[in-house]
């Protein structure tokens, strides 16, 4: 028998041996590639030329790609035998140079520098040679240099830049001043390429044509920004300095100012300066960048110091950099400039602030925020913005302060914005502030940010106001306390309605109104029997405008018996209005009570408004109340309206729809949402069809096929027919189409039917039929 341990060694060989199988085979066809490309017939190149089948190329290709390094010599072999002979084409030789560029070594020079004088060849040649790392293709490049036309030595000079030879400077050099203008460029950027201290030489001492200044210019600062790179920082500088006077292009002063902050960062805060002091601006707004990226503290004091000494345009750019560095430290020397009469100095100063200051420029921005324009604007923003530790004791300090209104005014309205909501015990004593724009604000804020703890300190507010303006500003703040926070306990409101007078119990009812819970509405009745008229419409209000239906049979019954005519017109409006808040009970039943509502009436207005009121609830009820009330005088018109849109409501409730194509979608054209559609799923064709069933029996004046939101896919033509079954549909009763998006069909006269189907007669290579909407004129 097999122990286990010895099952445990068998598994463990065969483990092995299936790995050390799986290397071979992986080594084997590593070599079978590299064979494979070393032995391929590369004399499918010499077949090749333009217009012919590239497949055997592209094998080629595949194979060189996946060949090791080490292999690479059998291949260039290949490649040079076909590049040698006679037969290869042009296409040929130049896919062997493009080959070559990967593959080839210095054994490939000789046969690439004798094509570098050919004009079809030379650019191919100098491709491949420019990234050999064998040294010997530079020295291919340079002696061809000395004997090629000049269109040739363009490229040749190109590739000795990009090999950055620095071997091949003084020859370059002699061509920067070249009459050839392509040459001379050509010269002039591969001594920037190349660089080095004998570049930045010639290409300084180089006389050129005007409109090449600039280039020559620029080829100087790469060859300065090598030297930078390579850490040769006092070099650098030198070229840098000269360049950064006035008499050079804006863009190379810009430039050589970069490299020299770089280069010279320990004097960097007075380069900035230099450049802020600048009259061109895109200089100043170059330093403003430039200070952005430098880091460190240092740079940041010396250049806030310096703030009162630029002009405006400087001091904004400044401020600006400053600000997105975000030290700080700035924030003293930028809170001098909040009062310049300059408004964008003022402006960019007080928008930095919200980023840099602190607890300590609160007031500042308070004060400007008080003011007008767009600074004040501004600094309220910043107000809201700014962080750190005491801002809210700050604000909290100007409030209870004796600082102008206008800045208190903006230290609430930060609070506001802040939503600081423990400022809250703050409001409630500033709402009572001597200030009436003051007590103003704070109730408002008080609106905001108060919670149901604070109702009765809120009451008390209102009950001690000694003016009617001051009553109606708390009554708002309680409100909007009230709808903010939902469900609240009234008894505050409740023990002050208990011993208010007149003016106060009216402010108190309307905000009984608002928590609409039943301990309130028990208080608005019980202010029904007040001797104060004035109370008892401010409870007929309360209850007109409460949350739900509770009090509509208090709202009825003083419709009916109230003899003040605006009483009774206030419980009545209220009372329809209630009917329409949500309720378990039917259409039906709702109509049954706007009939009742119909019957109180006193006035044409209040019956107008039962018959604007009964569309909402589309029954058979509603419309036999809407045709009833047809023939009373002053109702004709709205009756009219009312009962049509109660048949188009009907029809709505009850129609159905299908088509030849997508019927599953074919709903969406009823679902009064024009962002949704039926379409047809493919270009429209003759003989598709649209079928709208009504549910109903109706009389039917036209329809309306809106395509607007895809306005190309409207019918080109149109039928229609009627039907009572959906099945006989007889001779089309129209025929038309009106090529625009919202086809209006209009019969001669209304027909009686219950389906109506829509065939489209014409034809699109490009666009669908759609209906994003179906409407239906009824009779």
């Amino acid at each position: 028998m097999i122990k286990k341990r010895d099952w445990i060694r068998v598994a463990v060989f065969l483990t092995a041996s299936v790995w050390i199988l799986g290397l071979n085979t992986a080594q084997a066809a590593e070599k079978n590639t590299a064979a494979s490309a070393a032995n391929r017939d590369f004399r499918v190149i010499e077949e090749y030329d333009v217009g012919k089948s590239r497949a055997g190329l592209a094998a080629i290709e595949e194979t060189i790609r996946n060949t090791p390094v080490s292999e690479w010599p059998g291949v260039e072999t290949g490649l040079l035998t076909v590049l040698a002979s006679p037969q290869t084409s042009f296409a040929g030789r130049q896919f062997v140079c493009r080959m070559l560029r990967q593959v080839g070594s210095a054994r490939c020079v000789p046969a690439l520098e004798k094509m570098l004088g050919e004009k079809e060849m030379s650019h191919m040649a100098r491709y491949a040679l420019q990234k050999l790392a064998a040294p010997e293709a530079a020295g291919a490049l340079r002696r061809a240099l000395s004997k090629a036309s000049d269109d040739l030595k363009i490229g040749i000079v190109d590739s000795l830049g990009q090999r950055g030879d620095q071997e091949a400077v003084v020859q370059i050099a002699r061509l920067v001043e070249h009459e050839n203008r392509l040459l001379s460029s050509a010269a002039i950027n591969a001594l920037g390429h190349i660089g080095g201290r004998e570049a930045v030489r010639f290409l300084s001492g180089a006389k050129v044509a005007r409109d090449l200044e600039t280039l020559r210019q620029d080829a100087i600062l790469r060859c300065a920004d090598q030297l930078l790179r390579q850490g040769r920082i006092l070099e650098a500088a030198q070229i840098y300095q000269p360049m950064t006077e006035a008499n050079n292009n804006t863009w190379i002063r810009i430039a050589a100012y970069k490299g020299l902050i770089q280069a010279r960062q320990d004097r960097a805060a007075s380069y900035f300066i230099e450049l802020l002091n600048s009259k061109d601006l895109a200089l100043q707004r170059a330093a403003g960048k430039f200070i952005a990226e430098i880091s460190g503290s240092a740079i940041t004091s010396s250049l806030a110091r310096e703030l009162n000494n630029l002009d405006a345009s400087g001091q904004v750019v400044l401020i600006s950099a400053l600000e997105t560095r975000g030290d700080k430290i700035a924030a003293v020397s930028i809170s001098q400039l909040a009062d310049h009469p300059n408004e964008e100095v003022r402006s960019v100063a007080l928008r930095s602030l919200a980023v840099l200051g602190d607890s300590s420029c609160v007031p500042l921005l308070a004060r400007a925020a008080g003011g007008t324009g767009n600074t004040a604007a501004i600094a309220q923003t910043s107000l809201e913005r700014i962080s750190g530790d005491g801002i809210y004791e700050a604000l909290a300090i100007l409030i209870q302060g004796r600082s102008e209104s206008g800045t208190r005014q903006a230290a609430i309205q930060a609070v506001i914005d802040r939503r600081e909501t423990r400022m809250v015990p703050v409001l409630l004593k500033a709402a009572t502030d001597s200030d009436s724009q003051v007590r103003t604000i704070a109730a408002k804020a008080l609106g905001e940010l108060a919670g149901p703890d604070q109702l009765a300190s809120m009451v008390k507010l209102l009950v001690t106001s000694q003016s009617s303006a001051d009553r109606g500003i708390f009554e708002r703040a309680i409100a909007s306390m009230i709808v903010r926070n939902g469900s609240i306990d009234p008894a505050p409101i409740l023990s002050a309605l208990a011993s208010a007078d007149g003016p106060v119990k009216i402010a108190l009812l309307g905000l009984l109104s608002r928590v609409g819970d039943e301990a309130s509405l028990a208080a608005v009745r019980s202010q029904m029997q007040d001797s104060n008229s004035e109370v008892k419409r401010a409870a007929i209000r309360a209850m007109a405008e409460w949350p739900d239906p509770a009090p509509l049979e208090d709202l009825f019954g003083l419709a009916r018996t109230e003899t003040d005519m605006v009483n009774q017109i206030l419980a009545l409006r209220g009372y329809i209005s209630l009917l329409g808040l949500p309720a378990n009970r039917g259409s039906a039943e709702t109509v049954k009570l706007l009939g009742q509502a119909m019957a109180a009436a006193r006035r044409v207005d209040e019956k107008r408004a039962v018959l604007a009121a009964l569309p909402r609830y589309p029954c058979e009820e509603a419309l036999k109340m809407a045709q009833d009330t047809a023939n009373q005088p002053g109702l004709e018109n709205e009756a009219k309206l009312a009962a049509d849109k109660i048949k188009q409501a009907l029809v709505n409730q009850s129609r159905k729809a299908t088509a030849s194509l997508n019927s599953s979608n074919a709903h969406l054209a009823l679902d009064n949402n024009k962002s949704t559609r039926w379409d047809t799923g493919r270009t429209m064709k003759p003989g598709d069809w649209f079928v709208l069933d009504l549910g109903i029996e109706a009389s039917v004046a036209g329809l309306t096929l809106d395509t607007t939101e895809s306005a190309n896919d409207f019918p080109r033509g149109y039928e229609v027919y009627v039907s009572f079954d959906g099945g006989n549909w007889g001779k089309p009763v129209v025929i038309g189409g009106d090529g625009e998006p919202v086809t209006k069909i209009r019969f001669e006269k209304p027909i009686r039917t219950r389906f109506l189907k829509i065939v489209q007669l014409g034809s699109s290579d490009n666009w669908y039929w759609s209906i994003h909407e179906l409407t239906v004129d009824m009779e």
